[in-house]
């Protein structure tokens, strides 16, 4: 099954209808039921590994791989620095992480000092880690005021939101570029019980197409299935060998990269697969 999903762009200043109640530290703001921590630093990141990863345990919400604690300290670890530092809004009530926003500083053009979403090119679309998909209006309004105070930035840019996104209400329809909307395709296999229900749910002529792949993998030796689990000791082998022949395709091709050949890709894939 697809469902569409509406990647959007947000490129201009939030305005926040109401200021929160400061917190006493320089990094967060608050009220008496939430507050905002602002990290901006690899080390902190890490400090909070288990409040992010508990958020990733419990969550229920879709499209949040991309906001998850190991892909963005992952992406980070090989591509962070100079050129790519973290910011990452930490909305909390007591010491629980209700929702978080990973966001990286960026300059385009030599000098328009960008905020946007953590991991980019190779984040394949923005969100916010939540905990249902859902955040409270009085956090919306403080997590909007975290943004705002993050000092030398001159545009938020944020891509490929998925409809739905509660990171949307958070940047606000205003901020929205019409003209540039676009829309995606995306698998949802969860309507599928097993295997077989999927092929059966294929038109004949996919089916076909399916049968000619598979008899032209054949034509050059034993074909063989083999499912690989992150953590399994030839999977960072198999995912090296993959980008391999990706990068090879897009040379033989003339299309765009996209973020594959650059420094340390291969290794932060690796370590992801």
């Amino acid at each position: 099954m697809l469902l569409c999903v509406k990647p959007t762009m947000f490129m201009r200043a939030l305005k926040a209808d109401e200021l929160p109640v400061p917190a006493s530290s320089a990094d967060q703001i608050g009220t008496l039921a939430f507050r905002v921590r602002t990290i901006v630093s690899v080390e902190d990141i890490v400090k909070s590994a288990a409040v992010w990863r508990e958020l990733d345990r419990t969550t229920t919400a879709p499209n949040c791989f991309f906001q998850s604690y190991d892909w963005c300290i992952n992406w980070l670890r090989h591509h962070g620095g100079k050129e790519h530092q973290p910011a990452i809004f930490m909305m909390m009530q007591g010491e629980t992480a209700l929702a978080i926003l990973p966001m990286m500083r960026d300059k385009i053009w030599g000098s328009v000092r960008v905020l946007r979403p953590l991991g980019e090119p190779h984040t394949q679309y923005a969100g916010m880690l939540t905990l249902n998909g859902t955040v409270p209006p009085a956090a919306q309004v403080l997590l909007q005021q975290a943004i705002l105070a993050l000092p030398e930035i001159d545009s938020i840019v944020v891509q490929f939101l998925p409809r739905g996104s509660p990171l949307r209400v958070v940047l606000g329809a205003l901020s929205e570029v019409a003209t540039l909307a676009n829309e995606a395709s995306q698998f949802d296999l969860s309507v599928f019980a097993k295997p077989a229900d999927f092929t059966a749910a294929m038109t004949s002529r996919r089916k076909q197409a399916k049968r000619r792949a598979v008899a032209a993998l054949q034509s050059e030796g034993e074909l063989q299935l083999k499912v690989m689990w992150p953590g399994d000791p030839e999977s960072a082998a198999a995912v090296l060998q993959c980008l391999d022949w990706k990068k090879d395709w897009i040379a033989q091709t003339g299309r765009m990269n996209s973020g594959l050949g650059m420094a340390g890709h291969g290794d932060h894939a690796g370590h992801m697969g």
